[in-house]
């Protein structure tokens, strides 16, 4: 099976405004996309997001101690990566000023 990777804005702005290396975050999406491969659904869905009644969104924890944030559609196998976070991040304060950016 051929899982196909997607990257939105929201992810690339969060590169952008955290000054992530670039070759730190091609390490962990390089980990990330070989985790996945085969089995999208492997990771668990995000625990504060669950906690909140979102279930849409499952989390990786990479070995540099980032949160990536993705959904899969079976239709068509695609993983969406939504966001990536340092796991001393606050998600709550993440999501709200994403909320206030739009």
């Amino acid at each position: 099976m051929i899982i196909n990777f997607k990257y939105t804005e929201t992810f690339l702005s969060i590169i952008k405004d955290q000054g992530l290396d670039k070759k730190l975050v091609n390490t962990i999406l390089d980990r990330f996309e070989r985790h996945l491969n085969p089995f999208p659904e492997c990771c668990g869905v995000h625990v504060y997001l669950q906690e909140i009644g979102v279930t849409k969104y499952r989390g990786y924890i990479s070995p540099e101690n980032y949160t990536l944030l993705y959904s899969y559609e079976n239709k068509g196998n695609v993983v969406t990566v939504h966001a990536i976070l340092h796991q001393r991040q606050d998600i709550q304060k993440l999501l709200f000023n994403r909320i206030i950016e739009r």
